[in-house]
């Protein structure tokens, strides 16, 4: 027992010089708080914590940002998980919030840390308005991906639309949120309006990856058995480029949909239209 208190002591000894020399080396700050989260002592852990979290980096250096949040983040998850003071939890992550310069570099995986703590808190209210303030300070995919998310499972579809409304707005370039979003219109039956949804898509003066786009778009018109519409796809796609690959999935599609044309006008029970016609007039006699 002395000799593993005497190492410990060592490791403190060892572990405050080197963080007093260079108090911005985060991986000596972790090392220290996981020796003390070893020994329990509430108090001493907050305190390591407090010091750690003191050693703001400078603004412009991200990869210091980088290792500095997660202290922050360790610090919330101990308070909510070991500790199980809740206000305390609530207070790191506001504090953490209010430190970041949003306007140089935010992380989405605080803001997000945020509100899936208040829904586990049942604070569905509080959840949305750290969301919302995300989406004003740092408008990332990942917010805008969770927050409809979140919104889905709890059945508010229209928070969704105008949540995907507003992605859009912020990124106009941004394909997998028109593919999406066409997609949840479709879900809800609202088939013109998946289509002019993926109309407007495709108008975008730049968009970030047109092939799935316009992929999506295709798929959504077969799905519907609309085999004209995806032609004129096609030819619209063509237009614009004479890829290889747009040639290839062109001519598949035009066999695939001879196939399911040539299945639509089968007779019943394949049988050629005048001998059913005779059969039937044989059965009516």
């Amino acid at each position: 027992m002395e000799i593993r208190k005497g190492l410990r002591m060592q490791l403190w000894e060892k572990g405050d010089f080197s963080m007093r020399k260079n108090p911005l080396n985060y991986d000596a700050w972790f090392d220290y708080i996981k020796l003390e989260e070893s020994v329990g002592n509430k108090g001493r852990i907050r305190e390591v914590y407090e010091r750690a979290i003191a050693n703001v980096p400078p603004a412009e250096v991200k990869r210091y940002w980088q290792r500095y949040i997660y202290l922050w983040i360790n610090y919330a998850l101990y308070e909510e998980l070991d500790a199980g003071d809740m206000e305390w939890t609530r207070d790191v992550c506001r504090e953490c919030l209010k430190l970041i310069p949003h306007e140089k570099s935010s992380f989405a995986k605080i803001w997000l840390l945020a509100a899936q703590f208040e829904i586990r808190q049942l604070n569905l209210k509080g959840a949305r308005q750290i969301l919302g303030n995300a989406i004003g300070k740092a408008p990332k995919d990942k917010i805008f991906k969770k927050y409809i998310e979140i919104e889905l499972q709890l059945g508010n579809i229209d928070r969704c639309l105008k949540l995907y409304e507003k992605y859009l707005e912020l990124a106009p370039e941004n394909c997998y949120a028109w593919s999406k979003y066409a997609e949840l219109e479709r879900s809800l039956s609202e088939t013109e309006r998946a289509r002019a949804i993926f109309e407007l898509a495709i108008t975008q003066p730049a968009l970030d990856m047109p092939e799935l786009l316009w992929k999506a778009y295709m798929d959504f018109e077969i799905s519907e058995s609309e085999y004209e519409r995806t032609r004129g796809l096609y030819e619209r796609l063509l237009d614009r480029t004479k890829h290889l690959k747009v040639w290839i999935s062109h001519a598949k599609f035009e066999a695939s949909a001879k196939e399911n044309d040539e299945d639509w006008d089968l007779p019943e029970d394949g049988v050629p239209e005048h001998d059913y016609e005779a059969r039937r007039d044989a059965f009516s006699v």
